[in-house]
């Protein structure tokens, strides 16, 4: 893939060597110089394979991926043709490229600001490990960035599937607390949107070029990024080198892996199965075939362990509505003897906050005091329900929704109990 030191892995047991290709792609001219190692996959496939898993995720791109040379040379060309500010946003995962752009900034004379906590982190990290080496002086603050000329600065940015709070997006919106984009700055995306994220990565886009930005895309620029995965040709090399007894494609879609087992079965490969997430496949013998299914996909858990989808379901409506508490103090007959007491949470702004709590205060204590009891002391649960909906019901009049509602009755000489209510 497009991190340093990406592996295959060579899994040997009783039925066989199972070799997982990872993500992979195939670069003859690596800007670090350590090959694509088909001496050792071809040896792999000499001793035999009993099956291979493969990368999928470009199965529809047919030839071979980009090279990252073709990348830096695109972008060498790009930030020194600009006569102003240049910001590039990266996977900050991909250190080769972090690597060129340390190189091009020191040919046009450019210092260099890291902008975004992931970066910041990977450039620290490559460091440390001895797979890139920035010189310091190459490096600027974001407290001295403002004094380094326009021309003379590149800004390595995260944020280039346009999340809310990456610096990028923080940048096209001027909402960045400690940098601006000026007219005339250039703005790189040397990286592709990944599915789903394209309306939000154009959006981003939109409010560069209201900012007066020149923008390159890899849609208008294609040698400005490369993906990091194996196109066809590449994916037919990984079959050709290890010579599978049987194979399962592994990552994208549905629609990928079928077009990948489609290029296995031209290979000659003698049992391809495709199979999803929670699938089980089984090899033994000559066959390969589905084996049941697996709990598969998210999982929630905190200090006690895993989270019931209850609890996140209720999780989920706090955060959507908010919750209000009111605790009422009654005497036997259930009649409120004071006002209620409201606390909120997620519902009302400080503005309007005392005079919709009065108002709720109001409704509920008249609620209490009014309901048509058919017994002489009605039971705390009916009395918390009461509580419940008024309170609801004189929220939703000034937010237009109904939070989560938690009551609590307190009798006297009695311990109150407190009952919540998801929101219905």
């Amino acid at each position: 893939h497009s991190i340093a030191d990406a592996t295959a892995l060579v899994l040997r047991g009783d039925g066989g060597a199972v070799v997982h290709t990872g993500d992979f792609k195939i670069d003859d001219d690596p800007t670090d110089g350590e090959r694509f190692d088909e001496e050792r996959l071809r040896a792999v496939g000499d001793e035999g394979v009993s099956l291979l898993l493969s990368d999928s995720t470009n199965s529809d791109s047919a030839g071979r991926s980009r090279g990252e040379r073709v990348i830096e040379q695109s972008l060498g060309r790009l930030i020194g043709e600009s006569r102003e500010r240049v910001i590039v946003a990266v996977f900050a995962s991909n250190v080769h490229r972090l690597r060129a752009l340390a190189a091009i900034a020191r040919r046009t004379e450019r210092r260099i600001l890291l902008l975004g906590r992931s970066v910041q982190t990977h450039v620290r990290v490559a460091g440390e490990t001895g797979y890139l080496g920035i010189p310091a002086d190459l490096l600027v603050s974001i407290d001295d960035a403002a004094m380094v000329p326009r021309r003379g600065l590149l800004v390595i940015a995260t944020g280039s599937q346009a999340e809310p709070r990456a610096a990028l997006s923080r940048l096209a919106l001027d909402d960045h607390p400690r940098l601006r984009l000026d007219p005339g700055d250039t703005v790189i995306l040397s990286s592709r949107a990944i599915p789903g994220n394209e309306n939000n990565v154009m959006r981003m886009v939109g409010d560069l070029y209201r900012r007066g930005c020149v923008v390159h895309l890899p849609a208008t620029e294609p040698t400005i990024h490369a993906s990091g995965h194996a196109h066809r040709d590449e994916q037919r090399a990984m079959i050709d080198l290890v010579r599978p007894e049987a194979f399962v494609p592994v990552h994208g879609n549905r629609h990928h892996l079928e077009r990948h087992a489609v290029l296995a079965r031209e290979a000659k490969v003698a049992r391809v199965l495709v199979i999803e997430n929670g699938e089980i496949a089984e090899l033994g013998g000559s066959e390969l075939s589905h084996a049941g299914t697996t709990r598969v996909g998210k999982i929630a858990v905190d200090g006690s362990g895993e989270l019931s989808a209850t609890v996140l379901k209720d999780r989920a409506l706090l955060g959507e509505l908010g919750v209000v508490s009111t605790t009422a103090m009654v005497d036997e007959r259930g009649r409120p003897t004071r006002p209620p007491t409201i606390a909120t949470r997620g519902v009302l702004d400080e503005v309007a906050r005392w005079e919709v709590l009065a108002d709720v205060q109001r409704e509920v204590h008249a609620a209490l005091d009014a309901h048509p009891w058919t017994v002489e002391r009605p039971a705390d649960e009916d009395l918390r329900e009461v509580i419940r909906l008024a309170t609801r019901r004189a929220l939703a009049r000034h937010v237009g929704s109904k939070p989560i509602a938690i009551a609590t009755v307190v009798r006297a000489g009695r311990t109150p109990e407190i009952t919540g209510e998801s929101a219905r």
